[in-house]
Order: C-alpha cells, then structure tokens, then sequence
C-alpha cells in the first residue's frame, strides 16, 4: 500500500500540495481527479521519483 503523509510542495509562493495525506488502497483501482493547477501532475512525479517534494513522506513498499 503507497501512503503519502503531509506532503508539501510549492513552487515559488505558489503552494501546490500542503499537507496532503492519503493511503492508496491495496489492488484497487483509483482515479486522481481535480482542477487544473491543483497538483495532480506534480503529485504523480513525486510518486514516480521525477521530482522531491519539499516536506512530507512517502511510503512505497518494493513490490510496488
């Protein structure tokens, strides 16, 4: 299961992700949904590696 806990993420003074948390259920199918500019993009390169967010963690088991 990937879990995130309070991620942050600005761009400038541009706030992105503040404080987001969330656990992504197991074998399930989910879908990231939102306006533009409110941080799917960034949060999925956090996700994959692509980009460091600037506080928070993230949980990612090695079978994922």
């Amino acid at each position: 299961m990937i879990k995130i806990e309070n991620l942050s993420k600005s761009f400038g003074e541009k706030k992105i992700l503040q404080n987001a948390s969330y656990h992504f259920p197991l074998q399930q199918r989910i879908a990231l949904v939102g306006a533009n500019g409110a941080g799917k993009s960034t949060l999925l390169n956090i996700l994959c590696g692509l980009d460091h967010a600037d506080s928070g963690q993230i949980t990612i088991p090695n079978k994922v």
